[in-house]
């Protein structure tokens, strides 16, 4: 056998593989190839004179530094067959069953276990089976080495002797396992250049040779998913690498066809994926899944790294018992695989689940841990491990009071760090250090450490593209949430609005000065564009129940912060937990205020703010939007709470900063963009709509951009289209109803976006083939053309994509001061470039358009409007980025050119926006009014009953909201 080429292959797969190991353990890894390299062939000639227990030896060696290699395991086996010990051959063959599914070695090395066990029939379909992965000519002279070793010893001589004369009259092709292995190989290449259409196509052809094979290569398909997605990860494109391996690790999870190692390495990278976006609650159960099948021989390292991931999501929560837990297994683990780095890690881990302890004994515990942990470390040259243990060092300086020490050891590591162009861990240690000040309430004190961990990720996300920089600033939020936090503890209102903006829509603001310079948007520069009467209003959430408010006036701002865990507490529990609550209270046992029912187990809280979570908090908020859209009277006492709530939480609590004021300019964060807050009601009992004027923005940067654009005013009046026809499309596809068929779906979507192709097979697929017929909304905008003269109205078939498309390229779309769309809309979280509106659709596409006009296509188009009203159902909706805010149809608005834009928050009436909408238009006409300003009057017009009693509740005028100027 050729060992060196063969081994070299090897390394060179091993090493795409493990890319997402890490720094931990690649280093090690990548200086002994060679040594490994020779290790290999020593034990290969040792096991072929079968000196079995030297060859062992050295096989134990290469798996002490990598036990990731198929061939490795096969050579086990060879030796224990010599040996005579067919159930440890076993045991190391059966390791190799999902990592070795299509390898050469160990399906060649499983046939001759057969041999031993007397079924030459089974060993001979193996052979053939071996032969479809042959790779090199060679790999037949190794088969007849191992034979001629077995015969010369006298293992199974005949059978052996059989097996070599039968072996030439063998023909199997390898030709489409090379196809497949080469579009592998190529997939790998292009993901790690970051291209991840071209890898998605090389893979496709990959997957194709794989299902051609007897029997098909399952685990491989997963394992080099896994594998591709993780170096698209790596280089850059993060959603599309995390998209594959979403996909693998949920195909596989539950699959009992797929073997424990794969389920175990698509886990893993998963994890680091959802670290990466910030999603802890769904990586906790991600690793809980996975643990159990990692407890096999080939999983052991991956065991040891989702322990260690495990770890860090358990101390981000406060779970220190269970953490500690989690850290002497880490040690068990260490100890059984004689592996120093995770003996260190479990120190480690054991250490600083003492840290928080205010037990002086545990203290020591923890200082005893760290301590043997940091020799271990230092001893072996793990230099990453040991910068996390002196990290934890010293907290332990903190706590015995030698703040300065522990500051200076922070600033040391950081200091070796950035010197090592070690950004992202400079990063941590910086936001540790403002941690640490942070939760003794030295908030000024910390103020500059996370300022200066957010100059650094700056510096970083500058280089990334449009969605990764999105992804990118999700996964860095928390030490902009801090640095929020201690300016509003702080009452800086001028540090506050600098901390907002800095995270607020910051690729939007980007995207919309590409081609027009800005000059950056100050405190100042943003006051200046304020009115004496407004004031604006830029909400931070900085935890479930706490909100920093950051208001600004033309002339003053100010910061405050509201906690409110001990009210949605008190409501959660009046509704939600009603049940669970009364289960217990029937029993004659009264629950306390801070207590909370989780399954059969009662939870005693100290802190009412560990009481309220993330979920309990987008329950509530959900609850609210069910309300809002609900005008039975039998839930008006409910509805009216649940709104006053939300009132006295958003604000109440700036009430007195507010008064006077008659318009609230307002930039809400997260889920809160979801919640009209003109419903909002009062503790007079009125809505806020009815108090003050409201319009809302992304970010005063975007506002100020906005502010910036400058439009003729011999425009035409309006450009308004309505009353779309909604054939059955002739376009079918199969159902989505699967998660990996959701995946292939937002691929094509993603791939039709990039080519400029039609999605009518994905709509089709999501359920989009027939639409109801509108009749409102030809009535709402023939009424404009009677409203405001001059305006253009084009319904029925005339609502065109390819012509309003035309329009845009021709600079004639430009030249309209309003668009008015009225149609249906959709805002499709899971697939966010598919949000739209439908156009006229057709049995077949018409000039090329499949009728529906998307948010990519939207931002493409050339505006130059002072209001767009997007007159449809959910067209305010979309998908959630943490800092980044909804990326919809609203966003797509502002980029194509639009000053403002008026969409809605949920399903619309069709005969109540009639009304609405024209009544708009004509209060502009008649009364001169802004189009903010007309739209707050329609919804005081509604509240007053001017339409009937019918259409006085909130579900008919609360969904419209307006962005922008």
């Amino acid at each position: 056998m050729n060992k060196n080429i063969a081994f070299s292959r090897l390394i060179r797969r091993a090493t795409a593989a493990l890319l997402l190991l890490g720094v931990l353990l690649l280093p090690k890894f990548l200086k002994a190839q060679e040594d490994l390299n020779e290790i290999y062939l020593k034990a290969y000639d040792l096991v072929k004179n079968n000196q079995t227990e030297e060859s062992i030896k050295l096989l134990e060696e290469v798996m002490d530094v990598n036990g990731y290699f198929e061939n490795v395991y096969a050579m086990f086996a060879f030796n224990y067959l010599l040996k005579g010990d067919l159930i440890q051959a076993g045991t190391y063959l059966k390791a190799t069953e999902d990592l070795g599914e299509t390898s050469i070695y160990p399906v060649f090395m499983s046939a001759n276990l057969k041999v031993f066990e007397g079924k030459l029939g089974e060993a001979k379909a193996l052979i053939e089976r071996a032969l479809q992965y042959k790779q090199l000519d060679s790999d037949i002279q190794d088969f007849n080495d191992a034979w001629d070793t077995f015969i010369r010893f006298d293992k199974k001589a005949s059978d052996f002797q059989q097996l070599k004369s039968w072996l030439p009259t063998v023909k199997v092709s390898n030709l489409t396992y090379l196809s497949a292995l080469q579009a592998y190989e190529k997939a790998q290449a292009l993901a790690m250049e970051g291209k991840d259409k071209e890898t998605l196509s090389a893979f496709n052809e990959a997957l194709e040779g794989l299902n051609k094979l007897s029997p098909k290569g399952q685990n491989t398909a997963y394992k080099w998913q896994s594998e591709i997605g993780n170096n698209l990860f790596y280089s850059g494109s993060v959603e599309a690498g995390g998209q594959l391996i979403e996909n693998a690790f949920r195909n596989t999870i539950s699959n009992e066809a797929i073997g424990s190692y794969v389920k175990t390495l698509a886990a893993f990278y998963y994890t680091t994926y959802l670290e990466y976006v910030g999603n802890f609650s769904l990586n906790k159960q991600v690793i809980d899944q996975a643990l159990p099948y990692s407890r096999r021989l080939l999983s052991l390292n991956l065991s040891g790294q989702l322990l260690m991931k495990k770890s860090s999501l358990l101390m981000a929560q406060g779970l220190d018992k269970e953490n500690l837990a989690v850290g002497n297994q880490i040690l068990e683990l260490g100890i059984n695989m004689k592996n120093d780095f995770f003996k260190a890690q479990g120190y480690n881990t054991i250490g600083s689940s003492y840290l928080v302890s205010t037990n002086p004994a545990d203290r020591a515990k923890a200082k005893q841990n760290l301590e043997q942990a940091n020799t271990i470390a230092t001893t072996n040259g793990f230099i990453y491990l040991a910068e996390s243990i002196q990290g934890n060092l010293a907290i332990t300086y903190w706590q015995s009071g030698q703040r300065d020490k522990a500051v200076q050891t922070y600033q040391t590591l950081v200091n070796s760090l950035l010197s090592q162009g070690r950004q992202q861990d400079a990063i941590v240690n910086l936001n540790n250090v403002g941690s640490m000040f942070f939760f003794t309430k030295e908030y000024a004190k910390a103020i500059p450490y996370f300022e200066k961990a957010i100059s650094i990720s700056e510096e970083f996300r500058a280089q990334l593209d449009g969605q990764n920089r999105i992804t990118y600033l999700q996964s860095q939020l928390s030490a902009y949430q801090f640095l929020t936090y201690c300016y509003a503890r702080t009452n800086d209102g001028a540090g506050l609005f600098n901390s907002i903006d800095q995270q607020r829509a910051r690729v939007l603001t980007e995207r919309m000065t590409l081609r027009k310079k800005v000059d950056k948007t100050t405190l100042q520069k943003f006051q200046a564009t304020l009115k004496s009467d407004e004031v604006a209003l830029f909400y931070s959430l900085t935890e479930p129940g706490a909100v920093a408010i950051n208001v600004v006036t033309k002339d003053k701002t100010y910061a405050v912060l509201k906690e409110f865990f001990k009210e949605f507490v008190e409501l959660n529990q009046r509704y939600f937990d009603r049940l669970r609550r009364q289960d217990m209270e029937r029993i004659g046992f009264r629950l306390p205020m801070n207590a909370r029912v989780v399954g059969d187990r009662i939870l005693i809280e100290n802190d009412i703010a560990n009481m309220f979570n993330q979920e309990d908090f987008e329950l509530l908020v959900e609850f609210t939007r069910q309300v809002l859209q609900d005008d039975k009277p039998e839930n008006a006492e409910i509805k009216t709470e649940f709104l006053n709530t939300f009132y006295k939480f958003l604000i109440e609590p700036v009430s007195n900063l507010i008064a006077g004021k008659r318009k609230l300019i307002i930039s809400p964060d997260g889920i809160l963009n979801f919640i009209p807050f003109e419903a909002l009601v009062t503790n007079q009992g009125k809505f806020l709509i009815e108090d003050v004027g409201i319009r809302y923005m992304q970010s005063a940067s975007v506002g100020g951009v906005i502010n910036s654009r400058k439009y003729a005013d011999n425009r035409k009046p309006m450009l308004a289209m309505g009353g779309a026809i909604y054939d059955e499309m002739s376009t079918q596809s199969d159902p989505i109803r699967s998660v990996a068929r959701l995946q292939e779906m937002n691929f094509m979507a993603e791939d039709n976006v990039a080519q400029g192709l039609s999605q009518r097979k994905v709509y089709a697929a999501l359920g989009f083939g027939k639409m109801n017929y509108l009749p409102g909304t030809l009535t709402e905008v023939l009424a404009m053309a009677n409203t405001i003269p001059g305006a253009d109205v084009y319904t029925g078939l005339e609502m065109d994509e390819a012509f309003l498309k035309q329009l845009s390229t021709e600079g004639k779309l430009a030249n309209y001061k309003v668009l008015h769309l009225a149609t249906h809309g959709f805002a499709i979280s899971e697939i966010p470039q598919l949000s739209g509106i439908a156009m006229s659709i057709l049995k077949d596409e018409k000039d090329g358009e499949d009728g529906y006009l998307t948010v990519p296509e939207i931002s493409s188009l050339k505006l130059n409007a002072d209001l767009v009203v997007l007159s449809a159902c959910e067209t305010g909706l979309g998908k959630i980025y943490g800092g980044e805010g909804v990326m919809g149809l609203t966003q797509s608005l502002i980029l194509a050119g639009a000053k403002g834009a008026a969409v809605s928050l949920w399903a619309v009436n069709d005969a109540s926006t009639m009304y609405f909408m024209a009544g708009m238009y004509e209060l502009v006409e008649v009364s001169d009014m802004t189009y903010a300003d007309a739209i707050d009057a329609m919804k005081r017009r509604f509240i007053k009953g001017d339409f009937g009693d019918a259409f006085k509740g909130t579900k008919y005028w609360a969904p419209f909201v307006h962005y922008g100027n």
